[in-house]
Parts: C-alpha cells; sequence; structure tokens
C-alpha cells in the first residue's frame, strides 16, 4: 500500500537535479524517469490497484511529455552543429586587412 505513496515523489527527486543538468543530460534523465513512472504505473494498474481511468489520462501525458523533451533534445543537439559549423567557417575565412577610412573616402 505505501509502496503506491513513496513512487509518488520519485519523479519529482529525480526532475529537481535534472533542473540543473544541461539541456541534453536533464531532459535524458527526465525521459528515461517518465518513461520508468510509466511503467510502475502500468504495472500499479495492471494489479488493479489504480483505477481504471488512470492509464487513459496517463498514456497521453507521458508521450507528450516525452515527446516535448525529445524536442528539446533534438533542438539542443541542432542548436550545437550550428554553433560548431559557424566556428568551422569563421575559422576558415581568412583574415581582412582593414584600411584606413581617410584613405578610402579621398579615392
Amino acid at each position: 500500500m505505501y509502496e503506491r505513496y513513496i513512487w509518488s515523489v520519485m519523479p519529482a527527486l529525480v526532475a529537481f537535479p535534472a533542473a540543473a543538468m544541461g539541456e541534453t543530460t536533464g531532459s535524458s534523465v527526465l525521459v528515461m524517469s517518465l518513461l520508468a513512472a510509466f511503467a510502475v504505473d502500468a504495472k500499479f494498474a495492471w494489479r488493479g490497484a489504480l483505477p481504471p481511468w488512470y492509464m487513459y489520462l496517463r498514456v497521453p501525458l507521458t508521450v507528450g511529455a516525452v515527446a516535448g523533451l525529445m524536442l528539446t533534445l533534438w533542438h539542443a543537439e541542432f542548436e550545437q552543429q550550428l554553433i560548431q559549423d559557424y566556428e568551422h567557417a569563421i575559422a576558415e575565412q581568412p583574415l581582412a586587412v582593414e584600411t584606413e577610412p581617410d584613405a578610402v573616402m579621398m579615392r
């Protein structure tokens, strides 16, 4: 009986440290914890320890949360790739030689 109550605080205990991690690590930890929470809830539902409507609510909410976190992971990877491409492009460009502004305007 108390097993359900103990489990109910686990997602919050995982979410607080995950928020302090970076985007990719924190999102990955949250995805894994949401999937683990879903598996435990499915086990409780199968045993009859949860009301019948609970899993009908749990499935779309878990899918939505995991999809949002996966989008966060994708965006973080995409952003990192853009930064690397930009830094690579900047490193390959030759340095521009500055001319004196007055000399250019006199011509």
